[in-house]
């Protein structure tokens, strides 16, 4: 919901954007709840205003997966990538946000910037200890 919401209000140019999701969890902690919402707040904004333009058939995709123990998240979108990746992110305030929430959520993850933008991350599933002390 939150994707659609922000695609009707930020696409002004009406890009053409395709928005897929496959989301296998059923619960999520507030702690970990809000940082995502946030997160993937954050990843699709800049999407629309920076990786996508007219003409072009525009992907959007959000993946979560729980396996174990763990929550397996993936966002992904086929815009041009980032070039300089270190040095954008050091200057973005978005990206300082998401890693700041990525650690808050004790996060482990990766980012493929090369044709593309890719944010992969993995956090324990605190869910799993809240049902199986009940």
């Amino acid at each position: 919901e939150l994707a659609n919401v922000i695609l009707s209000t930020m696409n002004a140019a009406e890009n053409d954007i395709h928005f897929e999701s496959n989301i296998e969890v059923k619960y999520l902690s507030i702690n970990h709840s809000v940082p995502l919402g946030i997160i993937f707040n954050e990843l699709i904004t800049n999407s629309i205003k920076y990786g996508f333009s007219n003409g072009y058939e525009n992907h959007m995709q959000i993946t979560v997966t729980p396996t174990d123990d763990m929550i397996h998240v993936t966002y992904e979108d086929n815009g041009p990538g980032i070039e300089n990746f270190d040095e954008a992110s050091s200057k973005s305030l978005g990206f300082s946000l998401i890693n700041s929430l990525l650690t808050q959520i004790d996060a482990e993850y990766s980012y493929e910037t090369d044709e593309q933008f890719k944010l992969s991350f993995s956090f324990k599933d605190e869910s799993s200890q809240l049902f199986s002390a009940a």
